[in-house]
């Protein structure tokens, strides 16, 4: 999700768990921005946030909260706009900020240097990379036509690093550059 992706209408959700109604194109010192506003009146500035939705006031952890965390979409329902307008009891949810421990980013560079992109756990809860996009069939992934390689028998990495790939998933996960 990048910052040029908001609507009006839509609500964020920081790192201190404040929630923000997303206002566009409003007019702050003769510039069209972005405004967030709370249920309080309370407001940020869009400029205080770079396309990646990271508040760029400061490095310190102060700072870090205001980072967007999620993002909820318009709920286009008759009633959304009768009651309390930041209502999130309805939450649509259309993206989340995936944070990664200093562990994770760590395979994650190793298996970009060896050339996986991908990786899928089994049905068996074995877990693989994959050089390329792995297909999902009835009890495992796989890919004719690509290099893959057990991770965990090769003692690569422990289980708990990538508890978060189920196989429950319908799309691989992608290895992100980190």
């Amino acid at each position: 999700m990048k910052k040029s992706d908001l609507k009006t209408g839509m609500r964020v959700k920081t790192r201190d768990y404040c929630v923000y109604l997303v206002v566009c194109d409003v007019l702050i010192h003769g510039k069209k921005d972005i405004l967030f506003t709370d249920k309080n009146g309370d407001w940020l500035q869009g400029y205080l946030f770079d396309d990646n939705l990271m508040c760029e006031t400061g490095d310190n952890e102060i700072d870090r909260s205001f980072d967007i965390m999620e993002v909820y979409t318009i709920d286009n329902t008759p009633d959304a706009f009768q009651g309390n307008f930041m209502n999130l009891d309805r939450k649509y949810s259309i993206w989340k900020r995936q944070e990664y421990t200093d562990q994770q980013k760590e395979i994650f560079k190793a298996l970009k240097t060896l050339g996986y992109n991908y990786i899928a756990r089994d049905q068996d809860y074995t877990i693989y990379a994959y050089e390329l996009k792995p297909e999902k069939s009835k009890y495992n992934w796989y890919s004719n036509d690509a290099i893959c390689i057990e991770l965990e028998t090769n003692k690569i990495l422990n289980a708990p690093h990538l508890n978060f790939i189920n196989w429950e998933d319908e799309e691989p996960f992608e290895i992100p550059e980190v």
